[in-house]
């Protein structure tokens, strides 16, 4: 298991709490902390960006991105989709973190991006989720609505 990154920050007469939470988006205690102790553990919890350092995106890059979330759309989420959930929303959401880990050292391995689209797939799935059979006006709709066909 990784040891958590830590990140230094130099303390001086000049260092104030409201740069460290503009900065790096901290709370104001965490900030305050980071100062007293001189250095800040980076939260892993939020998404990380890994920007392109020494190269560029290749020129067909998004197509390729779009086929990666398609074929981990169809392989995990085909039929299986609430009926509230669009299909099109699914892939996008895997393309846009693709695009996000685009600079990852990992970066160039089909696994890595294949679970990077099936991961941001299923997060995006458990937050924009309603219940099957929700509490609206006019009651339970059918079962056969509440569930995608998608035979595409």
């Amino acid at each position: 298991m990784e040891k958590r990154e830590r990140l230094k920050i130099q303390v001086s007469a000049d260092t104030d709490w409201q740069v460290l939470v503009t900065t790096y988006e901290v709370s104001r205690t965490t900030a305050k902390r980071a100062i007293k102790r001189g250095y800040m553990v980076l939260n892993h919890c939020k998404k990380g960006l890994y920007p392109l350092v020494d190269r560029e995106l290749p020129p067909d890059f998004v197509n390729g991105a779009q086929r990666m979330a398609n074929l981990a759309y169809r392989k995990n989420f085909m039929g299986r989709v609430a009926y509230n959930i669009e299909k099109e929303d699914l892939i996008q959401e895997g393309v846009a973190r693709l695009l996000e880990l685009a600079g990852h050292p990992r970066f160039g391995e089909r696994r890595f991006q294949f679970y990077v689209c099936l991961n941001a797939m299923i997060s995006y799935n458990k937050t924009n989720r309603r219940h099957a059979h929700g509490h609206w006006e006019g009651g339970c709709p059918d079962e056969r609505q509440c569930w995608e066909a998608d035979a595409a």
